[in-house]
């Protein structure tokens, strides 16, 4: 095997190991990532939205899909959350949103929002996994032939 070859390797699977700790720490209540996981971004956090008696905070909601690595990610939209740093949130419908509209407390334009790469990264690491194994096989394999 060459060298080229052996580096390559090595780093696809130190990137998948990082990937995997990275994913680990953002999903500490699934102890083996099965299932969905729920990730709340405030879109501006240091203002207030009073609806129903109950002070929010306006965020957006992302929904991971997990298996052992990220499968996918839903984009949920708008939601208001806890101010508190709980998990606590209330989906906004397109009525609830005209009607804090009406009530000046969201504003006409709603502030666009932007999904993080990290959120990105770990939602789907596990097609990136693959493709790194996909690569270092392939890689490994060419390198064998080569062998005389």
């Amino acid at each position: 095997m060459s060298l080229r070859a052996f580096l390559i390797i090595i780093c696809c699977i130190t990137c998948s190991s990082i990937s995997f700790i990275a994913q680990a720490k953002t999903v500490r209540s699934m102890p083996f990532l099965f299932g969905e996981s729920d990730v709340l971004h405030p879109v501006e956090p240091r203002t207030f939205v009073h609806y129903q008696g109950v002070d929010y905070v306006l965020g957006f909601h992302l929904t991971k899909q997990w298996f052992f690595l990220g499968l996918g990610l839903t984009d949920k939209g708008y939601v208001l959350l806890n101010p508190y740093g709980n998990t606590s949130y209330l989906p906004l419908t397109g009525e609830q949103i005209a009607y804090l509209q009406q009530q000046k407390q969201l504003p006409q334009a709603l502030p666009t929002y932007k999904i993080l790469l990290f959120d990105y990264i770990t939602a789907y690491s596990l097609w990136l996994f693959l493709l790194s194994v996909s690569i270092a096989l392939y890689y490994g394999v060419r390198a064998l032939r080569r062998v005389p």
